[in-house]
């Protein structure tokens, strides 16, 4: 008995310790590979999106890699215990068809967050708001990190929000391309409206025209017409264009400027502006 169990080790079980030796270093390689690649592609990126959709890839490819190693490492391993291969396949199928209920919602995840990456639907550095299909309220963030399972974003109170990209069913991305100033301002039903829309948009080509806000506005802000009348106010909607992002700022200093401006009486010659703002983003 001593003998068979030594000329075992001498035998299958340096070949196991060979196996597993081999397979730890590919997968030591793969990992020091990934990253040496990882840093010579983003090198050569045209810009962050482009860099961060290759980090992805590369990600998934050692992914991939690392597990069809592992596997193969196993079936040779049990080969060396003389199990033979076939009977391990009705256990291996109930196995795998419980592993594969079980592991359904990470599998989902996965082909989510590989889709979402490739597709440039957002990135890191994006503002971006998740809610329900077919609903505008929403959980709005900035987001800091994007992997191929899971997406992070950090709300505008400082809260962290980890979501699984399965669950990713309706994102609206704030910071592509560019954004809207949209505003509302409450005047007196005996106002005149013209005298104050010209007055607004007044307002909003001088904010257009400073210096400071320059760089942030694509277009004045003015009005686009009255939204809805209410017992003594009329609502007049303002919009604008801005950079991604910047439209908060723009708005609050916009309001600031509008409710700088003199009181109105009933006659519409002294006019007040306060604003609503429905979309805030806080």
């Amino acid at each position: 008995m001593r003998n068979e169990l030594s000329y075992w080790i001498r035998g299958s079980g340096l070949e196991i310790v060979i196996i597993a030796s081999v397979t730890l270093l590919l997968l030591r390689l793969f990992d020091n590979g990934a990253h040496v690649i990882e840093r010579r592609m983003l090198r050569k990126a045209e810009d962050d999106v482009t860099s961060r959709t290759r980090g992805a890839l590369i990600q998934a490819g050692r992914y991939g890699l690392s597990f069809a190693t592992g596997t193969v490492a196993v079936l040779l391993i049990v080969s060396k215990f003389s199990i033979p291969l076939g009977s391990l396949i009705p256990v291996a199928t109930v196995a795998g068809t419980g592993l594969g209920f079980g592991a359904q919602r990470v599998v989902g995840d996965f082909l989510a967050g590989f889709f979402l990456v490739t597709e440039r639907q957002f990135g890191v550095g994006d503002m971006i708001k998740v809610s329900a299909v077919g609903t505008e309220n929403g959980i709005v963030g900035v987001v800091e990190e994007v992997t191929l399972r899971v997406t992070r974003i950090r709300r505008l109170n400082g809260d962290v929000v980890i979501f699984p990209n399965s669950v990713l069913q309706q994102v609206s991305n704030m910071s592509r391309d560019w954004a809207r100033v949209l505003i509302e301002v409450p005047v007196p039903v005996a106002s005149d409206v013209n005298r104050v829309s010209r007055k607004i948009d007044q307002i909003g080509a001088e904010l257009y025209d400073d210096e400071q806000w320059r760089s942030d506005i694509l277009e004045p802000p003015t009005v686009s017409g009255v939204e809805q009348l209410e017992e003594g106010s009329i609502y007049l909607r303002v919009t604008g264009r801005t950079l991604p992002g910047r439209q908060w700022d723009v708005e609050r200093e916009l309001r600031r400027r509008i409710a700088l401006e003199p009181r109105m009486d009933s006659s519409g010659s002294n006019p007040v502006y306060s604003t609503d703002d429905e979309s805030s983003g806080e």
